[in-house]
């Protein structure tokens, strides 16, 4: 057996001992790679929810400040039915949501500045937006969450994750039997999908299968 080295560190005009450092040292492993978790991201669902927040914070930005502008006309208008529209429509701009058909018509349209009138018209549009990435959201999510599926089913599939899953938690080690066993495609429910999905991340974070 060799004998113990001493390692030294430089100082700023002296060399300081640090300690000795053993020829045999332990090293502790995870139960998974890190990579396991990188294979279960939804990075596509992930960057359409990003848009939509995106395009979210910018309406409700763009929502205050077309309401004070909103604001400004309705205290000069005089036709009662069109005022009530107008503050109809300055409340939905404000809440960022569609206003009800009727409200913002062609009486509306006539009294507004050309300049509000084109930013209302971005407004709009900015809404539709948000209705169509909401719609590729869920689409994206549903197909990517089936993917993820099939990923979790892989790697809940390893054997030395069901040792320690069976010791940390026998009732959920039998469930995850029970769904591998069943045919192909069959979805577990959310329960079982959470609680799997805890493991693995801690079976590729922690070196034990009781770490918090």
């Amino acid at each position: 057996m060799s004998r113990p080295t001493t390692v030294v560190e430089a100082g700023a005009d002296r060399w300081d001992r640090v300690g000795p450092v053993v020829p045999s040292f332990v090293v502790r492993v995870a139960g998974l790679p890190m990579a396991a978790l990188r294979r279960l991201r939804c990075e596509a669902t992930s960057g359409v929810v990003d848009e939509l927040l995106d395009l979210q914070d910018r309406l409700y930005v763009e929502g205050e400040q077309l309401s004070q502008a909103l604001y400004d006309v309705v205290g000069t208008m005089d036709d009662r039915a069109v005022r009530g529209r107008l503050v109809a429509l300055r409340r939905c701009v404000f809440q960022a949501r569609p206003p009800k058909p009727g409200v913002l018509d062609d009486g509306v349209w006539e009294v507004l500045p050309a300049d509000l009138a084109a930013r209302i018209a971005d407004w709009q549009w900015c809404l539709a937006q948000r209705e169509a990435l909401a719609a590729r959201a869920e689409a994206t999510m549903e197909a990517e969450s089936a993917d993820k599926l099939r990923t979790l089913a892989d790697v809940a599939s390893d054997d030395w994750f069901q040792r320690g899953l069976i010791l940390a938690s026998p009732d959920l080690y039998a469930e995850l039997v029970k769904w591998l066993a069943a045919s192909p495609g069959t979805r577990p429910d959310d329960q079982l999908q959470a609680s799997l999905a805890k493991y693995v991340g801690r079976a590729a974070a922690k070196t034990t299968p009781y770490s918090t």
